[in-house]
């Protein structure tokens, strides 16, 4: 049986550290060697951790804005390789980045959205449609074979 790793005060700092620099659960988790399950039922079962892991994920998520408004706004430099070797470099920003950042800011203003404009009565094509089936099948019904059946609904509406 593998030795179970304690989840300490010291590993706790640690593990919150991580989280904190934008980290997931999971890779904080391995870097201080614990299961992730153990910190789960430590949130569950202490109220002091739990805030604090809380408080660490907003931090995280805090920096992980950063960086993304870095790379839309300042950029990163690109290497640029001729026969192997590094020439020069370009900036390369993210527009992608940028985006989201924007929406997640002001979504009334940046959120993808379709404006659709109806006139008139919503009832009147489909009860068209089931006039022009019922007529059909009356006439159908009339006959001995029925030989020609109105497959397309373009045809209902002449």
């Amino acid at each position: 049986m593998a030795a179970r790793t304690i989840f300490d005060k010291e590993r706790q700092a640690r593990y919150l550290e991580i989280l904190a620099e934008g980290k997931t659960a999971t890779h904080a988790a391995k870097q201080v060697a614990v299961h992730l399950q153990t910190v789960y039922q430590k949130r569950r079962r202490d109220p002091e951790f739990a805030a604090a892991y809380d408080l660490a994920r907003k931090m995280g998520t805090h920096a992980m804005e950063d960086e993304a408004i870095r790379r839309a706004v300042e950029g990163n430099n690109k290497g640029i390789y001729w026969k192997g070797e590094r020439v020069a470099y370009e900036k390369e920003y993210s527009d992608t980045l940028l985006m989201f950042m924007l929406k997640a800011r002001e979504p009334e203003k940046y959120r993808e959205r379709q404006d659709i404009h109806h006139s008139g009565e919503i009832g009147g094509i489909a009860s068209r449609i089931a006039d022009a089936r019922a007529r059909r099948l009356a006439t159908l019904a009339g006959e001995d074979q029925a030989t020609d059946v109105v497959t397309d609904d373009d045809d209902l509406l002449a």
